[in-house]
């Protein structure tokens, strides 16, 4: 039973927080539901090291009373891996009294680092056999800046590259095969700015007013988004490999392994692996869905998208309050962005994130290229953009390394150099007016289907040739040949 009167409070030289009142756990000194597997970050108190004359020991007191004695056993710790080490160790008993001051202590290096300048305590108290869990963060320095470099950036942009290069060679909807249609996408161009501007601001305001809408409505686009992509998946195999099975089965089949991520997602915790597969599955939707008809039609799409991340950065640069808010829910939207685990992570981060529009604005332009490459029976454009990306965000994570203050956008690295280098290539090859305008024959959007049927046809008139050839052949008369096989 809780004692009569128990209150805990968490002080410091300037500092004061009241932990335990009234049976009322304050809520910034409680993990509550956090998913350790998610790359979310627990929304708790931050305590300060305050005192300048204590040269690097970084002192808090945590005093415990109550209107009755008791007794306490604790233990202090750090759960997170880092260099962050407090001086106390082990479980420690305090004898019987009504009045209790645990002093947890941690000697700050000079030198401060992502690694060491904080850490994520957790005080585990018994009083009289009741059990008490305090989260809190400790921070050895407020005015420290985080490097926002880490090395797994580089994982995350080698495997967003790779996910981009798989999924734009595969833009053809195969589902519509049968039906005969020849609908392969929404060719877009600046509108595609104006929704997502308008589905960002939303999502802001529904974070400001303390709403969970914007994870459900986003689970729902990811949820549909994934079963489209894996039936038409199961479709693009059914017409290559097993055309003589029921389509029933693989729309079943489709739509069974659709469902599985965000089943998993919701029933079995927020885990960054299983997101990182529900956002390739909606990459390679973008792909099938979203198209451009030009190079013209690029640009009219990255311009706007370029300034809006510049404006963006700097509103985050200059602490504006509301360019903050929309840079965290840029950043943190589940099932839109890349995600893998820091090695260092740091109190308002622990995930290295790539937005989906880092990865499709130059992914448009590669898939762009690639219709274009075979109709000319040239890859020297999706060389370019291909190269281009990968190269353009490694230049993107250096730049990140040198100034980690000012957030530069990856766009002024991917899509910008490679669109100056094959506009000066098509000039000198006399391409600019057909690359630009995409005055070529489009197979992809003009006739998806023409390659498929004649593989069919060219296959069915070699079949047909083969079994009349046989129907032709001349029948011999065995008895012919009688005389050579008794010599």
């Amino acid at each position: 039973m809780i004692l009569s009167g128990l209150m805990i409070t968490l002080n410091t030289l300037t500092q004061n927080y009241i932990i335990y009142k009234d049976k009322y756990q304050n809520p910034n000194f409680e993990l509550g539901d956090y998913d350790t597997n998610s790359c979310g970050v627990p929304k708790l108190q931050q305590v300060y090291r305050d005192n300048e004359l204590s040269k690097n020991l970084f002192i808090q007191e945590l005093v415990i009373s109550a209107d009755q004695q008791f007794t306490v056993q604790y233990s202090i710790e750090n759960i997170i891996d880092n260099d962050f080490i407090l001086n106390q160790s082990g479980i420690i008993n305090e004898n019987l009294s009504n009045r209790q001051v645990i002093y947890i202590t941690h000697e700050c290096p000079v030198d401060l680092e992502n690694y060491n300048y904080w850490g994520l305590i957790r005080i585990n108290l018994s009083i009289n056999d009741e059990s008490i869990k305090i989260y809190y963060e400790s921070i050895c320095n407020n005015q420290y800046e985080p490097k926002k470099f880490d090395f797994s950036y580089l994982i995350i942009v080698i495997s967003g590259v790779l996910f981009v290069f798989l999924t734009s060679r595969f833009g053809q909807i195969a589902s519509l095969q049968k039906a005969n249609k020849k609908f392969q996408g929404i060719l877009i161009n600046y509108w595609y700015f104006i929704i997502f501007i308008f589905i960002l601001f939303a999502l802001v305001g529904f974070n400001y007013i303390d709403l969970n809408v914007e994870v459900y409505i986003l689970a729902c686009i990811s949820y549909l988004s994934n079963i489209f992509f894996l039936i038409d998946t199961c479709c693009f195999l059914k017409i290559h490999y097993w055309n003589h099975m029921k389509d029933t089965l693989f729309y079943v089949l489709g739509w069974i392994l659709g469902s599985i991520p965000i089943i998993t997602f919701f029933v079995f915790g927020f885990s960054w692996v299983v997101n990182d597969v529900i956002f390739v599955l909606n990459l390679g939707t973008f792909f099938k869905l979203f198209k451009v008809k030009s190079f013209k039609d690029c640009i009219t799409i990255y311009v706007p998208f370029l300034l809006f991340q510049c404006f963006l950065n700097y509103g985050v640069y200059v602490r504006w309050d509301y360019g903050n808010k929309v840079s965290v829910i840029l950043n943190l939207t589940q099932f839109f962005t890349l995600q893998a685990p820091m090695f260092n992570y740091i109190p308002t981060r622990k995930c290295a994130f790539i937005e989906i529009n880092t990865l499709f604005l130059p992914g448009l332009m590669i898939a762009y290229t690639i219709r274009y490459a075979k109709a000319s029976q040239s890859y020297v454009y999706f060389i370019i953009y291909f190269l281009g990306l990968f190269l353009g965000l490694i230049c993107w994570l250096a730049m990140t390394f040198v100034n980690s203050k000012y957030q530069i956008t990856s766009l002024l690295f991917t899509v910008f150099p490679s669109s100056i280098l094959a506009a000066i290539l098509c000039y000198y090859r006399n391409e600019l007016s057909v690359f630009y305008q995409g005055q070529f024959y489009d197979q992809i959007l003009d006739d998806p289907f023409v390659a498929s049927k004649n593989i069919k046809q060219s296959q069915q008139t070699n079949t047909d040739l083969i079994n009349q050839s046989n129907q032709e052949l001349p029948v011999i008369n065995p008895s012919l040949f009688t005389g050579l096989y008794e010599l």
